[in-house]
């Protein structure tokens, strides 16, 4: 399960609930307050039983392409992808990158591209302190499972800052990651509900590169990017480009003398970093994706 994509559905979630939309949230595999279910096939066996007005999808894997036809025919379909070049026939793709790219999907799929359909998940603090006013240093979270574990290579790095590691749901690796920061100074924040708190209370966040980066942008919290995978690499790129991230390399590989030379070189450029966060991300993404899902169920009901 990807939990970047699970992050996706609970923010559109969110957004449906003050709108009085009766919904359900499904995943595969175990999440905590979401439905569970072991793979696409029971998925397809559960939308067929209860056909809904209208699905968001976010997924990582091509496992749709067994159970697309066997779908209700009713049912509209939004699907969210940041690499689109491979998705089924929908009604809408929405591609919430800073760069969108997408294979045309044909004359039935209408594209809605950029940062502002982003589906943040904006639950926590609604005001941004300055970064010079925040009480912590730097904020380490490098995703739910972080594969790679690349935060043991960077904790000792932190040692000697008011700093915080995040320690995801999926980590294979929780207990040497809890070691190492006591053994650095540093606190450790295990699966929070939402980054939003945290983000504003540090100066820097040091992030994968995924779903982090808008998060960060939008609580105005410059980013540092340890990559996992080259999408993220070129979505970290993306976003130095705007003045919110400097790249530092594949997390996995990054060393600490060249993670502590990144921290003095932004140091001066916080302020201007911090700014420019808020201006790319609005944060309102999920709230553009809830409203299309409501106009779509209405028309699947006519």
């Amino acid at each position: 399960m990807g939990y970047g994509h699970l992050g996706e559905i609970r923010a559109v979630a969110r957004a449906l609930e003050p709108r009085g939309v009766p919904m359900r949230q499904i995943a595969i595999g175990d999440a905590a307050g979401v439905e569970s279910v072991r793979d696409f096939n029971a998925i397809s066996a559960l939308l067929r039983s209860h056909a809904p007005r209208a699905i968001v999808w976010s997924v990582r894997t091509k496992g749709w392409r067994e159970i697309w036809r066997n779908l209700p025919a009713t049912t509209r379909h939004v699907w969210i992808a940041d690499v689109a070049d491979d998705y089924p026939n929908v009604d809408a793709l929405i591609v919430p990158t800073l760069d969108p790219r997408w294979r045309d999907g044909g004359s039935r799929t209408h594209v809605f591209a950029g940062p502002e359909y982003f589906p943040l998940d904006v639950r926590g603090p609604r005001e941004i302190p300055p970064v010079a006013a925040r009480p912590r240093d730097v904020l380490l979270t490098l995703g739910g499972a972080d594969r790679t574990e690349a935060s043991l290579r960077i904790v000792p790095a932190l040692e000697g800052t008011r700093s915080t590691v995040v320690i995801g749901p999926g980590f294979r690796h929780a207990e040497q990651v809890r070691r190492a920061a006591s053994a650095a100074g540093i606190e450790s924040a295990p699966a929070p509900d939402g980054l939003r708190e945290l983000l504003v209370q540090h100066r820097i966040v040091i992030s994968a590169g995924g779903n982090t980066l808008f998060e960060a942008a939008a609580a105005g919290t410059p980013a540092l990017v340890a990559w996992e995978d080259p999408h993220e690499e070129a979505q970290g790129k993306s976003f130095e480009q705007r003045g919110t991230a400097l790249v530092l390399g594949r997390g996995a590989a990054i060393e600490i003398d060249r993670l502590r030379s990144a921290l003095a070189q932004i140091s001066s450029k916080l302020e201007t970093m911090s700014a420019a966060g808020p201006r790319l991300i609005d944060g309102r993404g999920a709230e553009r994706i809830a409203d299309l899902l409501i106009e779509l169920a209405h028309g699947a009901a006519a």
